[in-house]
């Protein structure tokens, strides 16, 4: 199937110039997707099984190319060098990809040169947990992997969902870092499973009361192996205080939209959760707050 699929693409193999390179992005992921270069979105959507979004690039570049500005599955492009990597969010794997150059019938003698290579899960084993550094040099030899080259191919086929699948990143219970401090967490106060128990800052220490289902965009942000979902009130503003209550399909206070710039927002309200002053204190409640753009007490990471 995948070579009947990458057929579609022979017209435009003869299109790369020398000094740029031609990306052809494509998707056969089960929903439409948007793309982001270096983490901005370049108003490309891209739609299942749809024709190839075909991006030209200067080869001098290096960039990263994902379907998301929220950390999720990257491919990492050093054009200069001929080199890429495909990095990959562990607790919040949102899509598979594959990446296939095309040397453009250009031979470098080692076969190890320009393969395609595949990450299709958070297991993967071709993909890295970090983000790669990669010189401004051709190899002579093939790198080992997580990183990859062909260089320099002029064109750079790209295609996510490989599989016809997308995994759901809501189904991986993750820790809530508020400001993005890594030893602070979300955490449901005494991990009182019941409804109305405040949910607060506290030192992460890896337990049940700190673990949470979230996805990008529309969510419920739900405390893992329970019935139990962050809940904003039944009269949502700014100042009220955050609890947990039984979850609840379409609940307004319980839906949220968690956005590419890490805020947890309540669905159609212009409020974000929020940690009053920025006080990262052990049993300090967090509130729902006005939305506003840069506020670090709004930054929530995994």
């Amino acid at each position: 199937m995948l070579s009947l699929f990458l057929a579609s693409l022979l017209p435009l193999l003869g299109s790369a110039q020398s000094d740029v390179v031609t990306i052809n992005v494509m998707s056969k992921c089960p929903n439409t997707i948007n793309i982001f270069l270096d983490r901005n979105w370049i108003q490309e959507i891209i739609t299942p099984n749809g024709p190839p979004q075909v991006i030209t690039i200067d080869g001098d570049n290096s960039v990263q190319l994902s379907t998301s500005a929220n950390n999720g599955t990257t491919v990492g492009f050093n054009f200069f060098a001929g080199e890429f990597f495909i990095f990959k969010n562990t607790s919040f794997f949102d899509v598979g990809v594959t990446v296939i150059p095309d040397p453009a019938g250009r031979d470098f003698g080692d076969p190890g040169f320009c393969g395609n290579v595949t990450c299709d899960s958070a297991n993967c084993t071709t993909a890295s947990t970090t983000f790669l550094t990669i010189p401004n040099l051709a190899p002579n030899t093939p790198p080992a992997p997580p990183l990859f080259a062909c260089p320099p191919a002029p064109i750079w086929n790209v295609i996510f969902c490989p599989d016809g699948s997308q995994p759901s990143p809501a189904s991986i219970p993750r820790a809530i870092h508020p400001l993005g401090i890594p030893g602070k967490c979300l955490d449901v106060q005494g991990n009182v499973q019941a409804d109305g128990t405040p949910v607060q800052v506290f030192d992460c220490n890896g337990s049940a009361a700190q673990q949470w289902l979230i996805g990008p965009g529309n969510t419920q942000v739900r405390l893992a192996g329970t019935n139990f979902c962050l809940d904003a009130g039944s009269n949502p503003a700014s100042g009220i205080p955050m609890k947990i209550w039984q979850c609840f399909d379409g609940l307004p206070q319980q839906s949220w939209f968690y956005t590419d710039d890490e805020r947890i927002a309540v669905t159609n309200q212009g409020l974000c959760l929020d940690v009053p002053n920025g006080n990262l204190a052990n049993g300090q409640v967090l509130q729902t707050f006005t939305c506003t753009d840069l506020d670090q007490n709004q930054v929530f990471t995994d």
